[in-house]
């Protein structure tokens, strides 16, 4: 299900119910043609908005990516967060029961082997997505 379908997804059934609606109540083909086109109109007018609106919200996230690039804060902060994660996980197999009474407890490993490997997968797999669409786009 995508952004535009959450706009114009009860849409059908409104035009179905009110053309049932004007079945019963117009009594001339004429009036009644005229009026399910007009409603078909509306359908379609009401799908394009939806489209649009689609549209310009993913041109504004592409702004803010752009942005987000041009400032030397911004592009650091995902190269960061990997050679932290690594270094903290570094430290801790080091250290784990090496140093006097210091262990990681049970319920944290699973938590730190998340991070790294959530942290190496959106950076890597975010670098690479980057470097294929900017290709593309040449």
């Amino acid at each position: 299900m995508n952004l535009t379908d959450i706009f114009t997804g009860g849409l059908d059934k409104v035009v179905t119910s009110v053309g049932t609606t004007i079945d019963n109540l117009v009594t001339s083909d004429e009036e009644r043609e005229a009026l399910k086109n007009e409603l078909v109109k509306i359908k379609i007018n009401a799908q394009l908005e939806g489209e649009n609106n689609y549209l310009k919200h993913e041109t504004e996230i592409t702004k803010r990516w752009q942005s987000d690039n041009e400032n030397m804060l911004t592009r650091l902060v995902r190269p960061s967060i990997v050679i932290w994660s690594y270094v903290l996980i570094t430290i801790i197999i080091l250290f784990d029961g090496n140093i006097s009474d210091f262990t990681v407890k049970e319920s944290y490993i699973p938590i730190l082997e998340t991070i790294v490997t959530t942290v190496t997968i959106a950076y890597f797999g975010s670098r690479g997505f980057e470097k294929i669409t900017k290709k593309m786009k040449e």
